[in-house]
This record gives C-alpha cells, sequence and structure tokens, in this order.
C-alpha cells in the first residue's frame, strides 16, 4: 500500500471521528502537491500527487494536512509549539533514464520536527 493511500486513509478515519471526542474546529479539503525534482532524468509530472487537506486545530494539538503539533503554551497573545512535519521528497533511482542517476542511493521521504514560537 502507498504512502499516500496510508495518508488519504488516515485522514479520512481521522475526519471521521465524532467531533464529540475532539472539540475543535475542523476543516477537509483537496489538493495536489507538485514538486520540481532537482535530479536529472526524472520528470516533474512524475511528482505530482493528490493529497487530501484535512486540517484540526483544537486548544492543544493540530494537524493541517501534512503537520502535526502540539501547543506548549496557547493563549490569545502568543504560541508555542512542538512540530512535526512530513516531507514526500523521495528518489528512485530504478525509475530513472539516466545511467549515472540510476548509480545513486534510493532516498526515502521524511519526517522533520522542529519548535514554532508566535507572539
Amino acid at each position: 500500500m502507498s504512502k499516500t493511500v496510508k495518508m488519504t486513509t488516515l485522514a479520512i478515519a481521522l475526519s471521521a471521528i465524532s467531533s464529540a471526542a475532539f472539540a475543535g474546529t475542523w476543516s477537509v479539503g483537496g489538493s495536489v502537491l507538485a514538486q520540481a525534482t532537482p535530479y536529472k532524468g526524472i520528470k516533474t509530472s512524475d511528482y505530482i500527487t493528490p493529497v487530501p487537506v484535512v486540517n484540526y486545530e483544537s486548544e492543544n494539538f493540530y494537524f493541517r494536512t501534512l503537520a502535526v503539533g502540539y501547543y506548549l503554551w496557547n493563549d490569545k497573545e502568543d504560541q508555542l509549539s512542538l512540530d512535526a512535519y512530513y516531507y514526500p521528497h523521495f528518489f528512485k533511482p530504478k525509475d530513472n533514464d539516466n545511467a549515472d542517476m540510476r548509480k545513486l542511493d534510493r532516498r526515502r521521504d521524511t519526517v522533520m520536527g522542529g519548535g514554532h514560537l508566535q507572539t
């Protein structure tokens, strides 16, 4: 099962959960992720992916399509959160038409973390 299918299934499952269980603000939509590839021999059209947009915001927690976060501090003036972002940037050498590029190692998508301060 591809990661896009897994993410779509997760987004649909989370959006189907009762709002009573997760009191907060929900929004649902659709988008397309298009990224220019830095790799020679790969067509940009290979990197166009439909992505469901499912956003949720509560007092302590949020997720916004490819990002999740937990508020350590959240009031009307200031916010401090710990965040994780999913980056679907990858490279599959076997899919490349260039012989030199096929010799490279595979690059996998990743999750990156960080913090966010808003004042």
